[in-house]
This record gives structure tokens, C-alpha cells and sequence, in this order.
């Protein structure tokens, strides 16, 4: 049994889908983060794991569907969508960047 892709992502390559997929999970993680530091789980034993995991996961993914999405573009795939992992990416190699020299 075969599985067929959903019709907006036929035709675009496995690069780009990886793109895209690797910047939903960025979102969903970062906002995930926002969510719980909103209710202050920082001090509880859970969150104080949870929290710090779900950031380098978040801005991992978010860098590394950003990487994916360069890849696809410079094998030739023109996609728009593409566009949003780049500047999901962008946004999380700056908070990382500035994290790490400018706010300190």
C-alpha cells in the first residue's frame, strides 16, 4: 500500500517537505515554550527540564529546517513556501546568536 502525498505538496521534492515539516515543529515548540513560561512551570521539577530540551529542540529545528530549505533552493526547487523555513530559521539563529553575545 502505497501513501500519496497531499495534492499542495505534489511535485515538490523531499528536501522541501523536510523544510517545511522541520520549521511546523519550530513553531509548535517555540510556541509550546511561550505557553509554559506564561504559567510559570520554570519552578516545578518538570519544567525545569522541559523548558530548557524544548528551547534547543525548538531552535534546532527551526536552524536546521532553515538549512533544508537552502539545500532545496540551490538543487533548483522553486517553491515559495519556501520562504517561511528560511525566515523561521533566521529568527532562531537570532535569538540564539543573541543569546549567546548580545543579552547577556
Amino acid at each position: 500500500m502505497t501513501v500519496m502525498p497531499a495534492p499542495h505538496l505534489e511535485g515538490h521534492g523531499r528536501l522541501a517537505r523536510l523544510a517545511l515539516d522541520l520549521s511546523a515543529v519550530a513553531v509548535a515548540v517555540i510556541g509550546l515554550v511561550a505557553l509554559l513560561s506564561v504559567w510559570d512551570v520554570r519552578d516545578t521539577d518538570w519544567g525545569a527540564w522541559l523548558v530548557p530540551t524544548a528551547v534547543i529542540l525548538g531552535l534546532g529545528a527551526g536552524i536546521g529546517g532553515a538549512g533544508a530549505a537552502i539545500a532545496s533552493l540551490l538543487k533548483g526547487e522553486r517553491w515559495l513556501l519556501l520562504a517561511l523555513p528560511i525566515l523561521i530559521g533566521a529568527f532562531c539563529a537570532f535569538v540564539l546568536l543573541g543569546e549567546l553575545f548580545i543579552w547577556e
